[in-house]
């Protein structure tokens, strides 16, 4: 493609490179099933079976909701056997100095704030700032506006301080809730790994960059901001805290609808973590005639896909969804999966089922807590 160095900055890497590949392959595709032109897919019917198709595929769309009138899943009654409500990240034995700033990615709703508590340990008598920040851009997850700040006094060693923003939110969605840099304090961690939550940091990596603020030269259409970003696996592990009242945007209702990943909400179904045996069920209310399901599980959309020079601390993503079953409306097997390694798994029956339920039963993931995205259904 022909860009300028600006755009050429998004277009050359290699997540990007593979997302307009999809695309283009798809386009080319429709235009041989329909003898088209490229041209007759930028508008109309056209670019909306282009949309379509690249949404059923896994491809991401943002700010486009894609309406599919085929998929069977958007008009079933979604139940599950537990979901997550979430009150605690718990405490493991290590502690992170507050070198620099670090913060809990939460999804809140309008209304009162939540009350968070951390366990903090001060080397001395010392004050803590702490911001809630979001993004003044509601898809974004860069931290324009601070909402509200607070001095906590801490003395010498190890305390617990309840943290009570007093201004309720008027917008549903992510919020950074702020531990500002002081190496002074030291904060707890957790082993525990949730889907659609997540600490970042204000560090930045000083070999290539001075500061984790972006200031572009005025006038070539990118924003300023600061860059807040999960450490990579096995570090970057969640900050331990409590929530009251607990964070509720996890039901299985998510599943039909909306995009697979966290946008301006978790938009996916996450089982309580004490739950053996998770299981999500779709039900119609008559006998369903199904040919063809989709299921779109966690691969950890936080973590951009690192080259091989990186290497991966795991041969697989703790999210994903390792071993289930797929059972019909008499209990009947339908689908038996073991290690399962992919964010999408489809299912094309050698024959058409007719059920008026479908249970995905979860017998083990790779380490965190059950979690689906989105599952479609087709005759």
């Amino acid at each position: 493609i022909s860009a300028t160095h600006v755009a050429f900055g998004s277009t050359r890497v290699m997540a990007t490179c593979a997302a307009g590949g999809q695309a283009v392959g798809t386009a080319a595709a429709i235009c041989h099933e329909r003898s088209l032109t490229p041209r007759a897919l930028s508008s109309g019917e056209g670019l909306r079976e282009l949309q379509l198709r690249l949404d059923r595929s896994g491809q991401y769309l943002p700010s486009r909701e894609i309406i599919d009138p085929t998929d069977l899943a958007a008009c079933s009654t979604v139940s599950a056997s537990s979901e997550l409500k979430l009150s605690e990240i718990p405490a493991n034995d290590q502690w992170l100095s507050l070198e620099s700033g670090w913060a809990m990615l939460l999804p809140l709703v309008v209304g009162p704030c939540p009350v968070f508590t951390f366990q903090l340990a001060a080397d001395a008598p010392t004050k803590l700032r702490v911001e809630l920040r979001r993004s003044s851009k509601a898809a974004n997850f860069t931290p324009d506006e601070t909402l509200e700040v607070l001095e906590l006094d801490l003395t010498a060693g190890e305390s617990n301080p309840q943290i009570s923003f007093t201004n309720p939110l008027d917008r549903s969605g992510y919020y950074f809730v702020q531990l500002c840099e002081n190496p002074a304090i030291r904060v707890r961690l957790s082993d525990q790994r949730l889907t659609g939550v997540i600490a970042v940091t204000s560090a930045c990596n000083r070999q290539v960059a001075t500061s984790n603020l972006q200031s572009p030269p005025d006038g070539i259409g990118i924003d300023t901001f600061e860059f807040w970003l999960p450490k990579r696996r096995p570090a970057g592990h969640n900050l331990a805290l409590t929530i009251e009242p607990p964070l509720t945007d996890f039901s299985p209702n998510q599943v039909t609808h909306g995009p697979a990943r966290p946008t301006v909400a978790p938009n996916a179904w996450v089982a309580d973590p004490a739950d053996a045996l998770p299981e999500l069920h779709l039900a119609w209310p008559e006998p369903t005639h199904i040919r063809n399901l989709i299921i779109e599980f966690d691969p950890d959309w936080d973590h951009a896909m690192e080259s091989v020079l990186m290497t991966h601390p795991e041969e697989t993503v703790p999210f994903l969804v390792k071993d289930f079953d797929l059972l019909d409306d008499a209990g009947n097997l339908l689908a038996e999966v073991r290690g399962n390694h992919s964010a999408r798994y489809q299912h094309i029956f050698e024959s058409i089922v007719t059920t008026s339920k479908l249970t995905l039963r979860i017998h083990a993931t790779h380490g965190t807590p059950a979690a689906v995205f989105r599952v479609r259904v087709f005759a």
